[in-house]
């Protein structure tokens, strides 16, 4: 049944039974006779039941988006599609990113980088590079005697400078076993720091984050914390997991 008093949505009177109302069925705004546009007759077969189930009535915003739905629909579907080639994009670029750190990875496994090796003062670059090989010989050779320095290949990660601080030397071993070897031995040495992996960009930066966070960790209270190679992967642990 119509209210028999009721403010219009459209026109804000306020008006009786005799100029009957009629709400629109998506938003329920209640509209007055002059503004709905029907006919009393009309707008009581709009109250019959049986009409009701199947005929509704939209006001005129209402009809407005209902006529956009089309649009706003193809512009869904079109945007859904852009999103899904975006997503699948992102995926690419990600794959092939992981694909690329793979590779580059496998390609270091044979290296190491020897730091604060003292530079010949010759001009020949013959003469300091034997000079560095031989200073290497002798650091490998302390480290580990089962790792053989015949053929193995370096160079100075820099531009030689007279007078510069040294720069670090990448060692290519004959195999990922020899670099492992020298690795997990470095510690014979007076300064095991100075032999590192040879890693990549992401490696490197990972690492740095692992810092930080064990720092900020440890400012925080915990204790005991420290970073370890796990399966050649970088963690943050406590020491007593390392004793267990």
């Amino acid at each position: 049944m119509s209210p028999k008093s009721f403010t219009c949505s459209k026109c804000s009177k306020t008006t009786n039974d005799k100029k009957l109302s009629v709400s629109c069925n998506s938003c329920k705004s209640i509209l007055c006779g002059d503004c709905h546009g029907m006919s009393p007759t009309e707008v009581r077969v709009f109250e019959l039941k049986t009409i009701a189930r199947v005929v509704s009535f939209l006001c005129v915003d209402c009809k407005s988006l209902m006529a956009q739905i089309p649009n706003i629909m193809k512009q869904l579907e079109e945007l859904t599609k852009e999103v899904h080639h975006l997503r699948l994009r992102q995926n690419m670029l990600v794959t092939e990113g992981a694909i690329q750190e793979l590779a580059e990875r496998t390609k270091r496994t044979n290296n190491i980088i020897i730091y604060d090796v003292p530079e010949s003062t010759s001009d020949k670059p013959l003469q300091r590079q034997e000079h560095d090989k031989e200073e290497c010989r002798k650091i490998i050779t302390c480290v580990s005697k089962k790792v053989s320095c015949d053929n193995v290949k370096l160079f100075r990660l820099g531009k030689f400078q007279a007078g510069a601080s040294p720069h670090p030397i990448k060692v290519v071993m004959k195999s990922k076993n020899d670099a492992i070897e020298i690795l997990r031995n470095k510690t014979k040495l007076d300064k095991p720091s100075n032999i590192k992996s040879d890693q990549t960009a992401m490696q490197r930066e990972y690492l740095k984050y692992l810092r930080d966070e064990l720092e900020n960790r440890t400012n925080n209270g915990e204790q005991g914390l420290t970073i370890k190679y796990i399966q050649g992967q970088p963690k943050i642990i406590c020491k007593q997991e390392i004793k267990n």
